[in-house]
């Protein structure tokens, strides 16, 4: 333990960098509010909230539609490799294109 500590860079209790990371959140988000509001004072009310409408739409597409599409996508993915190997004829296409066994790489994409 005592070898630990010797190696050891920074001697601040962990605690501190959650307090720290707060801190730079918090920076980065005071930033991009001053960016909106030298740009609202640049390109005007309309522009503003055409740009800030843009932004939501932009976040909204992401949250409702992307993400939870990637996350079926890629927990359905095994269970669909799992589901296309049992049917008679899919496991044999399989087999021919070299894809004997299916298990270990089904069993590889689940525990990822």
């Amino acid at each position: 333990e005592n070898a630990l500590r010797r190696r050891r860079l920074c001697t601040l209790p962990a605690a501190w960098f959650d307090v720290l990371a707060w801190v730079l959140m918090l920076l980065a988000n005071f930033l991009c509010v001053c960016i909106c509001v030298v740009y609202a004072d640049v390109f005007g009310r309309e522009n503003t909230t055409s740009l800030l409408f843009s932004w939501s739409g932009a976040m909204g597409q992401t949250f409702l539609f992307q993400e939870p599409l990637w996350v079926l996508l890629v927990v359905g993915m095994p269970h669909g490799l799992r589901r296309m190997a049992a049917v008679p004829c899919l496991g044999v296409l399989l087999s021919q294109l070299g894809i004997f066994d299916l298990e270990p790489c089904i069993k590889a994409i689940a525990s990822c």
